[in-house]
């Protein structure tokens, strides 16, 4: 009886463990107990080639190839216990440095990463990309991005758009040493260009015309002043004839 219990104890023992994974490396976990154990993976989305591991005794030790794809998956070994790897936000690594692999979601957030020669952001839209950091020309970074390859040379500073899948992918250089550089990548939505506001403010080509309205009051003044004048000539012209009787008379 206290056999079973014991049994029935480990059967539903769950040892968890959180680790990075990393391409080009092998790790090492402890097991519960030195019988043989099966694995079962969920969560990825590769077909996981290049993972090989083996057990002896209580030691598992589990490997990823070079080319092993960056990917978030959780590794379970079991019989009638079981020890879980969960990976994370997986990294990848080989003989250059640590690389990462970033979610969508911290992608459209932005993302900051000092990155060593040769070292990758990897993420995905509809299909899998990556920036890698190739070094420096001169004051310049060079920055590879691809699925299909595209090369931009940043300063400390500069910001570079990509479009990739209909996205647009904002890649600045935040600042740089002797070994590598700080960079900084975002999913952003540009706002649309209102065509009309666009082409009111380029229009640098308008004549202004400004047409007065017709004063009705000025024409008045005018025929009075025509008018006043016309009778002080009579007038003038009327005194100086009866004068002019009078000196004859």
């Amino acid at each position: 009886m206290k056999k079973t219990l014991v049994a029935i104890t480990l059967g539903i023992f769950l040892l968890s463990l959180a680790s990075a994974m990393y391409s080009g490396e092998c790790d090492k976990i402890q097991f519960p107990n030195t019988d043989s154990v099966n694995l079962t993976v969920t969560g990825n989305s590769s077909n996981m080639e290049g993972l090989t591991w083996n057990k002896n005794g209580t030691e598992i030790t589990y490997c990823f190839d070079l080319d092993f794809a960056p990917d978030e998956f959780t590794l379970t070994f079991y019989n009638y216990q079981s020890v879980s790897v969960d990976s994370g936000s997986s990294s990848s690594s080989g003989s250059s440095g640590s690389s990462s692999r970033i979610s969508l979601n911290t992608l459209t957030q932005g993302y900051t990463k000092h990155l060593l020669n040769n070292q990758k952001i990897f993420f995905k839209l509809q299909e899998n990309h990556e920036v890698q950091f190739l070094g420096f020309e001169g004051e310049l970074a060079k920055i590879k991005i691809q699925s299909e390859p595209i090369y931009v040379y940043l300063g400390v500073g500069d910001t570079k758009l990509i479009e990739l899948e209909n996205e647009t992918i904002s890649i600045k250089l935040l600042s740089k040493d002797s070994r590598g550089i700080d960079l900084f990548i975002q999913k952003v939505e540009l706002q649309p260009i209102d065509k009309h506001d666009n082409d009111v403010s380029n229009n640098t080509d308008s004549i202004d015309i400004i047409i007065e309205p017709k004063n009705e009051d000025s024409n008045i003044k005018y025929i009075l002043i025509g008018l006043g004048t016309i009778l002080a000539i009579f007038l003038i012209i009327s005194i100086y004839s009866k004068k002019r009787d009078n000196d004859f008379s």
